[in-house]
Formats: C-alpha cells, structure tokens, sequence
C-alpha cells in the first residue's frame, strides 16, 4: 500500500482586473475593467495504491479538494468559479517486463458559483447547478 498526501498553492490574486469589452449593435464599443476580487487558493487531497500480483498491478483512488478563489459575496457572472472537489480512480498493469497499459478517469464536482452582485447598474442574482465534469483516460508504454 502507498499513502500520498499533496497540498498545492495557486496564486489566483494576480489575476485581480480583468478587461471586459462590449460592442453594441449601433457600432459603440465600450470596455470596462473588472476588479475580479479573487485571492489566492490552495488545494490538498489523498491518494492510496494498492499494489497487487507481485507489483504488476496498481490500483489507485484519489479525493482532491480545491478552494474557490472568490469569496460569494464577490462572484460575478462573467467567471462564476467556486470551489470543486475532484474524485478519481485509475489501474496500471505491467503485461510484460516492457509493456505496461493504463487506464484510468476522475469526476470533478463544481460548487454552486452563488452570484448576487450589481455590474452596470444591472443585478445578476442566480445559483447555478452544480457542475460534474468527467475525464477518462488511458496509456500503453511499451519499453524498448
């Protein structure tokens, strides 16, 4: 068995204003700066690995959880982010002493991105569905 631990760190304050432009059907073109309000995130999750057959099967499960970079209070409807946790599982077979085959996926579940705010004068309010997203993947490497 092998426990693993990560904590990752992402700078998200550095992208504070973002310029936001608008052109309207009579040709104006208008543009305004955003002040985004996000901070700086973090991330931690746990991993575990059961090695199996000898050491010629890997299975792995991981949990992955990631703050939003924006407080609710501050979310606005052009990036309505909020924090996400992410779950994934995966298989690793060494089929030979120079072929191994891989496969494996996660499930990231998206928070609600609550927006209540007044942008222009107009006030978007709204809760959004939480989102998943899935991704699966494989890999055969082949040693020579």
């Amino acid at each position: 068995w092998i426990l693993g631990l990560t904590f990752d760190w992402q700078n998200w304050d550095q992208f504070k204003n973002m310029d936001v432009g608008f052109e309207f059907t009579n040709g104006v073109v208008k543009s305004t700066v955003a002040d985004l309000k996000w901070h700086d995130t973090y991330s931690t999750g746990i991993s575990l690995t059961h090695i199996m057959g000898g050491g010629a099967t890997f299975l792995n499960l991981g949990f992955t959880y990631s703050s939003s970079p924006v407080d609710d209070a501050d979310r606005i409807i052009l990036l309505p982010v909020d924090e996400s946790w992410t779950l994934s599982l995966g298989v690793a077979h060494n089929v030979t002493k120079d072929l191994t085959a891989s496969l494996g996926g996660a499930v990231v579940f998206s928070g609600s991105g609550k927006v209540d705010n007044i942008d222009q004068g107009v006030q978007f309010s709204g809760k959004f569905d939480t989102n998943v997203a899935i991704a699966l993947g494989g890999s055969v490497q082949w040693r020579f």
